[in-house]
């Protein structure tokens, strides 16, 4: 059994930007009285709250809750009233203009044709990171789905992107982002930042994702000492916390 498990966010505890379902919530309450647990996405702190927070059960036991925003660059507790930062890695004004303008190079190198977005288009998250999202950061899962369903638009982005960017870490996110931090900061760094505040080891954590592969976002924790499990749906996630409560 670990002693502390993380969850990546879009694709294994929820569908991309949807609301956690009541099933869901209802298992990561019964989860939260047994074991610390953490959520981790490339989403703002704003989105945790709307996404997660905002539909746990009142029994959920907050205290044993993590969240850890933007890709790990930010790590909050509830303190009994409100979620409180515990560190936050944040961008300088240069590096954030940085970012948006390799961005834009990238866009108009590949002539990429983009559609009307839903939502901010390039968002800057808590001043932590640097968010491009292809379809508009609140695009229904629909279009989301339909514009870079093998990824190559956002790979061929972050082939330009990097270069111009060398103190940064440039990472594709959910279905259609890809997340710009300071270099070293990703979700290994938040996991164990985690760890350090539990008085653990990342031998001692599960991180739980569904893109647990070469490429994938959650690809980083493959190269580490925790354990993982990949899933493939939420439905996936649902069994897995079953299996731990039942133990």
């Amino acid at each position: 059994m670990p002693r502390a498990i993380i969850f990546d966010l879009d694709g294994t505890l929820t569908a991309s930007k949807a609301a956690l379902e009541t099933s869901m919530g209802a298992l990561l309450a019964k989860l939260s009285h047994q074991i610390p647990i953490a959520i981790t996405s490339g989403a703002s702190l704003t989105q945790f709250k709307e996404q997660v927070v905002a539909r746990l059960p009142a029994d959920a036991e907050l205290q044993n809750v993590y969240l850890l925003p933007t890709s790990g660059a930010a790590l909050y507790f509830w303190n009994g009233s409100d979620w409180q930062s515990a560190y936050q890695e944040t961008l300088t004004e240069v590096q954030m203009a940085g970012a948006e303008r390799a961005i834009e190079k990238a866009i108009a190198e590949l002539k990429m044709d983009l559609p009307p977005a839903y939502g901010a288009r390039v968002e800057r998250r808590q001043d932590t990171q640097v968010a491009f999202s292809g379809v508009g950061q609140r695009a229904p899962i629909a279009e989301k789905q339909k514009w870079d369903p093998d990824q190559k638009k956002r790979r061929t982005m972050v082939e330009i992107i990097k270069p111009e960017l060398p103190w940064a870490e440039v990472k594709m996110g959910g279905m259609t982002t890809i997340d710009i931090t300071r270099k070293g900061i990703d979700k290994l760094y938040g996991a164990t930042k985690l760890a350090e505040r539990l008085g653990l080891t990342l031998t001692d954590l599960l991180y739980v994702g569904d893109a647990l592969y070469p490429g994938g976002n959650d690809e980083v924790m493959l190269g580490s000492s925790a354990k993982v499990e990949a899933v493939t749906s939420l439905a996936d996630t649902k069994k897995l916390i079953e299996s731990l409560l039942s133990h």
